[in-house]
């Protein structure tokens, strides 16, 4: 069984909430999501490995995605 990306799940929740069909337009657009997500997901955890491995102090994975992702 395939989990559901968040791409997915939020698509599904405008599409219901706005009782709209997906369309072939619209799911390019959640292929072309998912796959800037995933390009992310990959990044980050490299990011993670590499301060892991770098630094002295303790890193938790919910740091890095601080540093990397929180925008001010």
């Amino acid at each position: 069984m395939n989990k559901q990306t968040a791409v997915e799940w939020l698509v599904n929740e405008y599409a219901k909430a706005f009782k709209i069909p997906i369309n072939s337009v619209m799911l390019e657009t959640i292929e072309q999501a998912k796959e800037l997500d995933k390009e992310q997901s990959i990044q980050y955890a490299k990011e993670y490995a590499k301060q892991m491995l770098e630094n002295k102090r303790f890193v938790t994975a919910e740091m890095v995605y601080n540093e990397t992702y929180k925008q001010d």
